[in-house]
């Protein structure tokens, strides 16, 4: 995940300059001049002469994806679909293909007689590879 709370990641700086200047934003921009401390409006205007799929594809050649930033507290913004999941109306089906968001991965059935000490005793056997 690329964390713009503190300004553009290194694997992308160059790239993401490169793209600028291709798209007609010369390095007087205030957006290019700010680009490390206002990371979110430099990639704001750089989508709008780019366009979002190559400002996506830099992040997404340099390893990342998603990118983190500050907006109304801590948002994240995914490159694909099928990477987010919803806790509410979840079928239990997951796959990495499908972008539907109702879907999970399926948990093993475990009788938890003993309560939190009963999960805490499974979770111990699992990570030893003991999983009855």
């Amino acid at each position: 995940m690329a964390d713009l709370r503190r300004g553009l990641p290194e694997e992308v700086r160059d790239d993401l300059m490169n793209l600028a200047a291709d798209s007609g934003m010369t390095k007087r921009s205030k957006f290019v001049q700010l680009a490390d401390v206002d990371p979110l409006n430099f990639l704001g205007v750089l989508q709008r002469k780019a366009g979002r799929r190559p400002v996506r594809e830099v992040f997404s050649d340099a390893g990342f994806d998603s990118i983190q930033y500050p907006f109304y507290g801590d948002s994240v913004v995914v490159f694909s679909p099928t990477q987010i999941k919803s806790a509410i109306s979840n079928t239990g089906d997951f796959s990495l293909t499908d972008p539907d968001i109702r879907g999970s991965a399926t948990l093993p059935t475990i009788g938890l007689s003993g309560g939190l000490g009963g999960l805490a005793a499974y979770l111990l056997r699992a990570t030893q590879g003991d999983e009855k």
